[in-house]
């Protein structure tokens, strides 16, 4: 027997879960139409892909984010910059706030912004305070300067515990495991502590083989930066030889070149 309201109150219900899908179908994407390229380190096909959605009148928040983090990675820094800004004066909940401000981070202190990068990280904490990553790169601003590794070492090791308490965080982006040990091995170079650096760059060495090519070269670059601060220079040549083989249109490569790793 045909009971209308039942009917439309189904109706209603199907059109609202079909409503949300498709919203959440738009808001994911960018990511999902970027991201195979993007792995691959093929950067320039993820930037079409995008900005063909941009010519298809996309215009959305993770569109922006999309788009300046495969910048970022590709190593134009100033193009990111400007992307990732614009994306600043979107509405953003706090912890969408946060990611865009940890990758305008990433711009600011590969070109050594070092002030600049240090205010956008403590304001990325304050708005996701559980957000591992951020804590990583704040840390690292003090390393690149040689500067409180002590003060690292808290940053890092706050870091640490967070990425492995949360499951959310536990299970997605595993390189950023190989950024936080090779920051601390980094640290406790700079401290003395050498034994315990060896310990950490263990464990960094373990996120080397991650399948996304930018973060595998991310992973090298780190404990190729360790390495160095422990004197152990050959080892680290080999890990920044890995960088550019691996991904060498990419961020990391950029940096080996402009700070002229392989020549020290």
């Amino acid at each position: 027997m045909f009971e209308p309201t039942r009917y439309f109150l189904d109706l209603a219900w199907v059109a609202l879960v079909l409503a949300i899908g498709i919203a959440y179908a738009r808001r994911m994407l960018p990511l999902l139409v970027s991201r195979q390229a993007f792995d691959a380190g093929d950067y320039e096909k993820a930037l079409r892909r995008l900005a063909l959605l941009k010519r298809l009148h996309f215009r959305s928040a993770t569109l922006l984010y999309t788009t300046g983090t495969v910048l970022m990675f590709a190593g134009r820094n100033r193009e990111a910059e400007e992307v990732f800004r614009q994306c600043l004066g979107r509405r953003l909940t706090a912890a969408g706030r946060s990611l865009v401000l940890v990758n305008l981070g990433y711009v600011l202190l590969g070109e050594k912004r070092y002030q600049e990068a240090r205010q956008v990280y403590e304001e990325a904490i304050r708005l996701r305070p559980k957000g591992a990553v951020a804590y990583s790169s704040l840390a690292e601003i003090y390393l690149q300067q040689g500067l409180e590794p002590e003060k690292a070492l808290q940053l890092l090791d706050r870091g640490i515990a967070l990425k492995q308490s949360a499951a959310e965080q536990r299970t997605v982006d595993a390189h950023i495991f190989g950024y936080l040990f090779s920051n601390r091995a980094w640290a406790l170079f700079l401290l003395g502590r050498s034994s315990e650096a060896s310990e950490a760059l263990e464990q960094a060495r373990a996120f080397t083989a991650v399948r996304m090519k930018p973060a595998a070269a991310g992973v090298h670059y780190h404990v190729a930066r360790a390495l160095m601060a422990g004197g152990m220079t050959a080892e680290a040549a080999e890990h920044l030889r890995q960088v550019k083989q691996i991904d060498p249109h990419g961020r990391y490569a950029a940096l080996v070149d402009s700070d002229g790793l392989l020549r020290s």
